[in-house]
């Protein structure tokens, strides 16, 4: 369930299904994928949701923040993922990055300080590091994205 067109989506499908593929989930044979796209209409999402729920669906893949909202508020049971969410804990699809609760998970990109200081924990982990040095211009709300255009 998407917020954007098939079309505009189709380089993307192309290889999610591939790596599905590598995983021995074929498409029409093991795999049935339930697609619907909202060419850009945000209000559509809402009954796409209802209608995948209805369906019983295993998993509902959300590519945007507005897409996982819809569905968390039709299921509590089905699983959902998240692609590439704003904030999930400002936006509402978790109480937490610690205990995120409820029936989503997934990715961000946007750096709000609790992601911030997550990320520093898990690299402080991952490295063994002791001290950390971060260097940042409070001027910009969020550095890493600022940087990284």
């Amino acid at each position: 369930m998407s917020v954007v067109s098939r079309q505009s989506a189709e380089p993307l499908m192309v290889i999610f299904l591939g790596s599905l593929r590598d995983l021995g989930w074929i498409e029409g044979g093991n795999l049935f994928v339930e697609w619907r796209w909202a060419d850009g209409k945000v209000e559509r999402l809402s009954g796409y949701a209802t209608e995948l729920a209805k369906l019983n669906v295993d998993l509902i893949v959300a590519p945007q923040s507005d897409a996982a909202l819809a569905a968390k508020r039709v299921t509590r049971t089905i699983p959902i993922v998240h692609v590439v969410a704003g904030d999930p804990v400002a936006d509402g699809l978790a109480t937490s990055l610690a205990r995120p609760g409820g029936n989503v998970t997934g990715l961000t990109v946007t750096p709000s300080p609790e992601i911030a200081g997550k990320r520093l924990e898990l690299l402080k982990e991952a490295t063994g590091a002791s001290r950390i040095a971060v260097l940042w211009n409070p001027a910009r709300r969020y550095p890493y994205i600022e940087l990284a255009q």
